[in-house]
């Protein structure tokens, strides 16, 4: 039976339907329903089949795949390569293959939501209009109905309670431009997202805003990512080749260069970092084919580029210290550490090359600043741990206690152990039970090793550790996932400016704090287990400008400081 008879026959019986004619029209739309239940485990063949998209590349049914075996889905994408589409398709599909049993009083849900009242209703769910063809859809309001339990439906950022309470057997929620979505909408819809099997959350976005509660979750383990690179869109490729865009009202080959000319910086392979890419590019299928011609060039893209372009957080403001996607290499990189499997050579040879652990400690006495300790040996973070409330005994107790693993595991002796402590808390303190254990003060506001370049010790300390991570030479893939968020929203949050003298200035703790509500311990303690300790040679004359026994190199043209 035709769907617009139904749709008529439902309008004109309205008022005068018996409930008996209620039931027969509910039996009809659900055995016509039934038929889309063969693609419950195949959206991409529904979109081709029932909605009759045939314009689908390969990272959008990448999307629909996901949604089939993974229970979250997060989807970073550039300007114009259809996120709205295949959400629309994605909430179309959902409600037409998950047929609830209603007699048992099962239900069957598709929430969507974005920043604004405008977007619901004329990006997503006029998308959705525009494949259905109108078909369960009902006239004006952002819904698609076949019972009162058995619907999808578009709420606006501004009703929270739509996504509080409740509880259907199949559920799909969808986020469209989630960065503006209220994070009381993802919490809402964290409670919700239960069932591994019949519940799915898609979130959509354009990775604008690192500081975004959407970045927190970017960091989480639970999420199936993946990137809408607007390079490896099909009208992008068409125009390498010279051919007309296939989907004309998607993103184009002349606005990609032109912004390629204007946001991009053009680097030498030898100086390629972290969230550099290489146009055209290598990995799309025509290259793969050998059928590219052109010259290859690496660029720099800029913050604008990265998010609207390559679909990837961008490098962040001028000031910024960190940027995404170096803290994401360090995250998901692992260096090999030795272990109860290698041989003492083996562990003698990681030694001479890449040192013994350090230990970084960030201290705090009182108040809601936590103390910070972080272990690092080789190019890996090895341990980190927050404790709040801590006395400076207790602080020192546990700063022995991992050098006295850590030295065993490094077969040194834990009084070889450099234990770098920030003075300017209670470092005294702590030092003070330090016994023969090699505990080193440092003061961030001391002169930098560096006075020319630096404002301060500590801004060489932060400027140290980002430039390990430009390097490679640093990761933290071993934390678990609640530190790995918190050290992101610190790095994060650190911004630097030159200072009257031209020096790198990172700007004060207490300025972070105001950012993100807390204290940077983990980062402070992190930057301090990442410095490089050196000892100066008795034949050597102690730096004037130092009053301490230890000093660390900070620079690879400063190795020649440092004892082999």
């Amino acid at each position: 039976m035709d769907d617009s008879y139904l749709r008529e026959l439902a309008r004109v019986l309205k008022e005068n339907m018996t409930t008996r004619d209620k039931e027969k029209l509910d039996k009809i739309k659900i055995e016509d329903r039934r038929t889309y239940e063969q693609y419950k485990d195949d959206p991409v063949s529904y979109a081709e089949k029932v909605l009759g998209i045939k314009t689908l590349w390969h990272k959008q049914i990448e999307i629909l795949k996901a949604l089939v075996t993974h229970q979250k889905v997060m989807v970073m994408s550039g300007n114009s390569v259809g996120k709205s589409h295949i959400a629309a398709c994605a909430v179309s599909w959902w409600v037409d293959t998950h047929v609830p049993d209603e007699h048992r009083g099962e239900s069957c849900m598709a929430l969507s939501t974005a920043p604004s009242e405008q977007h619901v209703t004329d990006v997503l769910w006029r998308e959705i209009r525009t494949q259905r063809k109108g078909r369960n859809l009902l006239p004006k309001a952002p819904r698609l109905e076949y019972s009162h339990s058995w619907f999808a439906e578009g709420f606006t950022t501004r009703n929270q309670e739509a996504f509080k309470g409740r509880h259907p057997r199949y559920l799909l929620i969808v986020f469209d431009e989630a960065i503006g979505v209220d994070r009381m909408f993802f919490q809402a819809a964290d409670t919700m997202i239960s069932h591994p099997d019949d519940h799915r959350w898609l979130i959509i976005f354009n990775p604008t805003d690192p500081t975004s509660y959407v970045y927190d979750l970017y960091t989480r383990e639970d999420w199936h990512k993946i990137r809408l690179s607007a390079l490896e869109h099909p009208n992008i490729i068409a125009g390498l080749q010279g051919l007309e865009p296939p989907i004309p009202s998607a993103v184009s080959y002349e606005w990609v260069v032109t912004q390629l000319k204007n946001e991009c910086m053009a680097i030498q392979a030898s100086q390629v970092e972290v969230g550099d890419f290489e146009w055209p590019p290598r990995y799309t299928v025509l290259c793969k084919e050998g059928k590219c011609e052109h010259d290859h060039q690496w660029y720099r893209p800029s913050p604008f580029f990265s998010y609207a372009v390559l679909g990837q957080w961008p490098s962040g403001s001028s000031d910024a210290l960190w940027n995404p996607a170096l803290i994401d290499y360090c995250e998901k990189t692992a260096y090999p550490v030795p272990d109860g499997t290698w041989s003492l050579n083996e562990i003698e040879n990681f030694v001479k090359r890449y040192g013994i652990p350090e230990i970084g400690i960030d201290p705090a006495y009182q108040g809601q600043d936590f103390t910070a300790i972080v272990v690092i040996w080789g190019r890996s973070v090895v341990h980190a741990e927050l404790r709040q409330g801590w006395e400076a005994s207790w602080t020192a107790g546990k700063a022995k206690q991992l050098a006295r693993y850590w030295a065993k595991r490094a077969q040194v002796s834990e009084y070889e152990i450099p234990i770098k402590v920030d003075k300017d808390m209670f470092g005294h303190a702590i030092a003070q039970h330090k016994g023969e254990h090699r505990f080193i003060l440092i003061s961030g506001a001391n002169r930098a090793i560096r006075e020319a370049k630096y404002a301060n010790r500590r801004s060489e300390l932060w400027v140290n550790t980002v430039e390990l991570a430009r390097k490679k030479e640093i990761e933290w893939s071993r934390l678990p996932d609640t530190l790995k968020g918190l050290l992101s929203r610190e790095l994060l949050a650190a911004s630097h400016y030159p200072d009257s003298r031209g020096r790198t200035f990172v700007e004060k703790k207490t300025e972070i704090k105001k950012k993100i509500g807390r204290s940077p311990d983990l980062a402070d303690a992190l930057n301090l287990a990442c410095m490089r300790v050196w000892r100066a040679p008795k034949k050597v004359p102690q730096p004037e400008r130092d009053r301490y026994e230890e000093f660390y190199a900070t620079y690879e043209d400063d190795r020649d400081w440092m004892i082999p």
